[in-house]
């Protein structure tokens, strides 16, 4: 049972949330075995989000959680398009710019921002 919360420091009213409901529960389908019926998704919106040079700029931040065992059969690579796929929804439907939106998973090693793995493309530890 997936769950996704997305955070933002501007109002969404309902039929947004809905809407965007509606496309996450599409999304996290692009795991096989995951099912959009069993997505829970709860919206903080109007949050107190600071973010970049620019901060009280509108901004997200999207929180997938899936067990353990789900993210290991899945794998990376079908984590990253729900991610991006998720990156994607929020924009469209709240009219955050993409780079001004975090994507990740809690407790594993895979967090996008701007379409991109920052762990495996931008950091360099």
């Amino acid at each position: 049972m997936p769950r996704i919360t997305t955070t933002t420091n501007i109002y969404l009213n309902r039929e947004r949330k809905y809407r965007m409901f509606v496309e996450m529960q599409k999304a996290v389908e692009i795991i096989p075995f995951e099912k959009g019926d069993f997505l829970m998704a709860d919206f903080q919106d109007e949050s107190f989000m600071l973010f970049g040079e620019n901060p009280s700029e509108p901004c997200a931040s999207v929180e997938l959680n899936l067990l353990d065992k789900a993210y290991d059969k899945a794998g990376a690579d079908l984590v990253e398009k729900v991610l991006l796929r998720l990156e994607e929804i929020v924009a469209e439907y709240s009219g955050i710019c993409p780079d001004r939106i975090f994507t990740y998973i809690r407790n594993a090693n895979i967090w996008t921002y701007n379409g991109v793995n920052i762990d495996g493309n931008l950091l360099k530890l």
